[in-house]
């Protein structure tokens, strides 16, 4: 009787966290509505330019064409921030993210030297994060989750079934992933320093890179586990992948 009335009172805690949860996405005012209203002088997401909220095949890349933001930030932490501890978990200092976003967008470079790792990881996350279209893509969330759902215990399976997904995507959007992947995969590799392992990366970047087109709080509940999973396993089986779709180039 005890345990049923444990079981009992969890589910109705469980059901009111959920209707809160509901009440704060239906009441959560987006940024024009917060400037209509006269809270905000301006919307701070938008911020049109070069690169930031931008598609990935319209955005200035170096000679391996990845977008040069991208890269730069890459550069920067791999020199300078794989070592720091809590890399991408750490937030970096908003002022400088928001200064290094506009220098970028206005000049299509800025100079990172001054800049702590924290900051840089941070305008790394955000330039993911405001893509109009997720690095994963709306249209293969439902198959990315579904080959999650059903390959899970089965590493080998599932990374071969994520590979093809991965090719399937337009080259732009494949680069970049694989460029990413293998990036973090790099990351990783210092965590007994930084603290920042694979599924402690996934966990961070799963939200930036891989969101259906429409969230729903019972969607996001169902398949939050299965979007670690599949970044987790993404940057885990990142060098098989520059094996398969990009044979002799290195990343």
């Amino acid at each position: 009787n005890m345990d049923l009335k444990k079981k009992g009172k969890k589910k109705i805690i469980m059901d009111n966290i959920k209707v809160i949860l509901e009440s704060f996405l239906l009441q959560r005012k987006k940024p024009n509505e917060i400037v209509a209203a006269g809270i905000l002088n301006e919307d701070p997401t938008d911020i049109p330019g070069i690169f930031f909220g931008k598609p990935i095949s319209e955005v200035p890349t170096n000679v391996d064409n990845i977008p040069t933001v991208v890269a730069d930030c890459c550069n920067f932490l791999e020199q300078y921030g794989f070592k720091e501890e809590g890399l991408f978990r750490v937030p970096g200092i908003a002022e400088d993210i928001k200064l290094i976003k506009k220098t970028y967008n206005e000049y299509g470079k800025c100079t990172l030297d001054p800049y702590e790792a924290s900051t840089v990881a941070g305008v790394l996350k955000l330039y993911f994060r405001e893509l109009p279209e997720p690095l994963l893509m709306f249209d293969f969330y439902p198959v990315l989750i579904s080959a999650a759902k059903k390959n899970s215990m089965d590493e080998d399976v599932l990374t071969q079934e994520l590979t093809d997904i991965v090719m399937s995507m337009p080259p732009e959007h494949t680069r970049l992933i694989v460029y990413l992947l293998t990036f973090l995969e790099r990351c990783s590799v210092y965590s007994d320093i930084n603290k920042m392992s694979v599924d402690n990366l996934a966990m961070v970047f799963a939200p930036n890179l891989l969101r259906p087109r429409e969230e729903t709080l019972q969607q996001i509940m169902e398949d939050t586990n299965y979007i670690k999973v599949v970044l987790r396993t993404l940057i885990k089986c990142s060098a098989e992948m520059v094996d398969a779709i990009f044979p002799q180039q290195e990343f």
